[in-house]
């Protein structure tokens, strides 16, 4: 769809309008610079003897070289010549590590290619692909390739990537995904698979795929996959057991809410708070599949999340070697000289022990070469020590960073447990420690400390690590009409063998407080949570401070209902809530019609759902209805200013925003249909061509039943002239009411051109 302008102009307009009139247009239009939008992979084997090529296998005895990391990347993805900068990095994280690669263009236009390959195994973890892609002109970007074109580029790729794992995935509907189709960036399609094991799922193990709308490309691919043991599913407890412990523990409580400040409020006003039933803890209300009881998570624990693949790596596509590697470019050469003379990690571990001791109860997790960001020349090397063996005795976590070719020590934490039982130095235990923090707060605070509780349930204080900790954690939250608050309340912090507050935080707003009985009551509430996110069957895995934890079966509340993912519903409606306190059932989200297929326009309107327009009707298109004002008034709104915004206009909000972008100009009722003639007058002024339009001495008329003296014969004459509107025969009918189908492909005809 991307022809020149001048070309489809001219073959159109040649068959009715005479040629002088064509040279004046392109002497006014042309200038403007007018265009249309219109091998499975196996591991890597060793070549030959074990080369010096990197750190980690000059030292490490690692099976991937720095050199054969690259030959790896380069031989199942197409990195852009013209990315001709080359650095190389190391990452470990949880015993797993891998070599870091970066390709990219340091010039105006910029770009980069990067990726990320397992040390040990050779596998592909993820790839990143970026280039600077600002459009040189204006208009509306709408996608070259199809959602279903993209999907299946996708598919193609994982089936090559892991081909073993397949039997294990299960595609993820992005169901509630709009593509905008404005001008702030190109189109990108997202796509997921996530890991089933024996028909249960595990969330937090997938593979996710971006193909890039305009040409297709595999703009990002990462995975993250768990190699330990899985619990076996025999022996769960039952869907109703399960509901029953949600019951009776209260995972579903009363609060106070207020939604996050957008803006500071008006002057000589009261923000006001709301009655809602939020799930508790609020995002990991969790059963214990086996045994009925909660799931507690300690402090600093946190569930894995789908997105922990591309930053902790995990175990990626399988590769295969297709034979004889790609020659290194001589920047990647360059990069594999400098790096094999960089000192090692073993190497910045000693240099770190001239300085700091690491006690042997901690493992190294954490080793990282990179670029720090500054303007250090050098790579630095991140070193971060960890205790496996919580609540023991001790220095629990070292950190460290050092220059890595000159070894200089850059930075240092340590946060040490002093060993109990020491005459000199005895902690003083919870009560205590307590009984000093209430002492304080009553000297800070008095006015506040009789409308809080101190929490010490799910995810509650840090009461420290076991009986030789320093440091003691009170959380105390606001409660409001016998209503907790969580937002509100004070946090102190003791280190308990200094006897002193080290850490302190208020928050206390005023606001006003509905009363509790205005809510529904609690078994209500639950029936209405569990009805939209039913307790779902799951795999999760717990992380640590010091690394990964255990894979535990869970049951908890379902996220398949794109209206209902949240875990905060109003007390009173019974509607999911988002972040700022909307309802989620509002939500913009893509229209998958039901009703246009071997319709005319059938790819048109199919694009126009997946940007979340004409869902008037839901599933439900009606390409035959007539066509009414408002319908493309708002669709047209969405197309420029997206969905997010704009999803729930009203009449008359279309209207008073159609004028202000100068596009409304009619005296008629929103339900009207849109004319022929009133469709060509919209499309032009949507593409600020009004002013070209409503010069008269330019134009020919195209059709016989549009007069050279009708006012609107410069709206019909662009429109005819660039192929806006699928018009057969000789005259224009410019009183015949469109429908929507018609109305939608002249919609996106509209959009498609660039100026």
């Amino acid at each position: 769809m991307r022809l020149n302008i001048e070309k489809k102009y001219k073959k159109n307009m040649e068959e009715g309008m005479m040629l002088p009139m064509l040279k004046m247009f392109r002497k006014l239009v042309f200038p403007m610079a007018f265009v249309f939008l219109a091998q499975t992979i196996v591991p890597i084997p060793a070549l030959g003897a074990e080369a010096r090529t990197g750190i980690i296998a000059a030292t490490a005895k690692t099976d991937i070289s720095l050199e054969q990391a690259i030959a790896s990347v380069k031989q199942n993805f197409e990195v852009p010549k013209e990315f001709d900068q080359f650095t190389s990095g190391f990452n470990s994280y949880n015993n797993r590590q891998s070599w870091s690669l970066n390709w990219s263009k340091p010039d105006q236009d910029g770009g980069s290619f990067s990726a990320q390959v397992d040390v040990n195994s050779g596998e592909i973890l993820s790839t990143n692909y970026w280039k600077n892609t600002l459009p040189a002109e204006s208009g509306f970007n709408l996608p070259k390739i199809s959602y279903t074109e993209a999907k299946e580029t996708a598919q193609q790729l994982v089936n090559k990537m892991l081909a073993s794992r397949l039997g294990e995935l299960e595609y993820v509907p992005q169901d509630s995904r709009v593509i905008p189709l404005n001008n702030y960036g190109p189109v990108t399609y997202s796509f997921q698979w996530k890991r089933m094991v024996n028909g249960i799922p595990f969330p937090s193990n997938a593979i996710n795929v971006q193909v890039h709308g305009g040409d297709g490309r595999v703009t990002s691919y990462n995975v993250n996959w768990s190699s330990e043991d899985l619990l076996s599913a025999q022996g769960v407890i039952g869907d109703d057991k399960a509901r029953q412990s949600f019951s009776e523990h209260k995972l579903l409580q009363l609060q106070y809410y207020v939604p996050q400040m957008i803006r500071p409020l008006a002057a000589n006003t009261k923000g006001q708070a709301r009655l809602v039933y939020q799930s508790t803890p609020s995002d990991n209300a969790m059963i214990d599949a086996l045994t009925g009881e909660p799931v507690t998570l300690e402090k600093g624990q946190w569930l894995a999340g789908d997105g922990l693949a591309y930053d902790n790596g995990g175990y990626g596509g399988e590769a295969k070697s297709s034979g004889q590697q790609p020659a290194l470019t001589p920047e990647e050469a360059k990069e594999v000289e400098k790096t094999a003379q960089m000192i090692t990690q073993e190497q910045a571990v000693e240099f770190v022990k001239k300085w700091v001791t690491i006690p042997d109860s901690l493992t190294l997790r954490n080793a990282n070469l990179g670029m720090d960001g500054s303007y250090r020349p050098n790579q630095v090397w991140t070193l971060d020590w960890n205790s496996a063996q919580q609540g023991k005795e001790g220095v629990q976590y070292v950190s460290a960073r050092l220059d890595a070719v000159t070894g200089e020590l850059l930075a240092f934490n340590t946060a040490p447990q002093v060993t109990t039982g020491t005459e000199k130095m005895t902690p003083i235990d919870r009560a205590t420690a307590q009984k000093l923090v209430e002492e304080f707060l009553n000297k800070i605070q008095p006015q506040h400390l009789q409308d809080v509780k101190l929490v010490e349930g799910f995810n509650g204080a840090y009461k420290g690590l076991g009986e030789g900790s320093t440091m003691q954690e009170f959380n105390y939250q606001r409660v409001v009409n016998g209503i907790v608050f969580p937002s509100n309340g004070m946090t102190v912090m003791v280190d308990t063998f200094a006897k002193t507050i080290t850490n302190y935080n208020l928050n206390w707003w005023t606001l006003d407080f509905p009363d509790p009985s205005e809510g529904m009551i609690q078994s209500n509430a639950e029936e209405k949570f569990l009805q939209a996110r039913p307790l779902e069957l799951n795999y999760v895995q717990i992380y640590n401070p010091s690394g990964l934890g255990e894979i535990r079966l869970v049951y908890q509340p379902s996220l398949d209902n794109v209206l209902a993912r949240s875990n905060i519903m109003d007390a009173k409606a019974g509607q999911f809530l988002d972040w700022q306190g909307q309802a989620l059932v509002d939500l913009p989200h893509p229209y998958y019609f039901k009703d246009i297929a071997g319709k005319s326009a059938e790819k048109e309107i199919s694009l126009l759902g997946q940007a979340g327009i004409f869902g008037e009707n839901k599933e439900q298109f009606k390409p035959d209805d007539t066509l009414t004002v408002t319908s493309l008034l708002k669709a047209m709104i969405i197309a420029k200013n997206g969905a997010w915004q704009n999803i729930n206009l009203k009449d008359e909000e279309v209207l008073q925003k159609a004028k202000e972008l100068g596009w409304w100009e009619e005296d008629l009722s929103p339900t009207a249909g849109v004319s022929r003639e009133l469709m060509a007058k919209l499309q032009i002024r949507i593409l600020n061509l009004e002013n070209i339009a409503q010069i008269p001495s330019l134009f020919q008329s195209p059709y016989k039943d549009v007069k050279v003296d009708n006012p609107a014969v410069g709206y019909v004459a662009l429109v005819k002239g660039l192929g806006l509107m699928k018009i057969d025969g000789a005259d224009f009918e410019p009183g015949r009411v469109m429908t929507r189908a018609e109305g939608a492909y002249a919609l996106v005809e509209t959009l498609g051109v660039k100026w």
